[in-house]
């Protein structure tokens, strides 16, 4: 019987946004208005190229705690397996909720898979042997890389929930 990863991410993301940011995100957590935050649906995507259709995993309304008035979208994608195109997909998503919706996104993918890589977390579109056309960044969040020690006395059930991701190295 094989675990669908993918969806406990969704889930464990779902319940535990406001956590998951505090934890591995702590400046953002601070920035954001989450009292008012919205889940919106997961959005599917036509792959125009593969035919393929996806789902982005979290996607969140909420508000800056500076400014009352900008309304933020952020997204969550969470990967656990290594994928060659990623941060192209990650900039595939970025550009539908945009599209979508508007507004500023934030987007985060988050790598659970075993194995140390050192990821992306920008996406480049070049003219071969001219220029870069554009450059397109998201955050990142390696939990191979992360030590559990850090959060082994932490109350907050998003790490403790993720710390068996983590790096146990003494």
């Amino acid at each position: 019987m094989s675990i669908d990863h993918d969806r406990r991410f969704k889930v464990l993301l779902h319940e535990f946004f406001d956590e998951f940011l505090e934890a591995f995100f702590p400046k953002i957590y601070q920035a954001l208005d989450l009292s008012e935050k919205k889940f919106l649906s997961e959005e599917l995507f036509a792959d125009m190229v593969e035919g393929d259709k996806k789902r982005a995993d979290v996607i969140a309304e909420t508000k800056l705690k500076s400014k009352k008035d900008v309304i933020l979208i952020v997204h969550l994608e969470a990967q656990n397996y290594y994928q060659d195109d990623f941060s192209e997909r990650m900039y595939i998503y970025y550009s539908m909720i945009y599209l979508k919706f508007r507004k500023p996104v934030l987007p985060i993918a988050i790598f659970s898979y075993d194995g140390v890589r050192d990821e992306p977390d920008e996406f480049v579109i070049k003219v071969p042997h001219l220029m870069v056309v554009s450059t397109f960044h998201f955050l990142k969040l390696e939990l191979s890389r992360m030590s559990w020690r850090k959060f082994m006395n932490s109350n907050n059930p998003a790490a403790a929930a993720l710390m068996s991701k983590m790096n146990y190295s003494k």
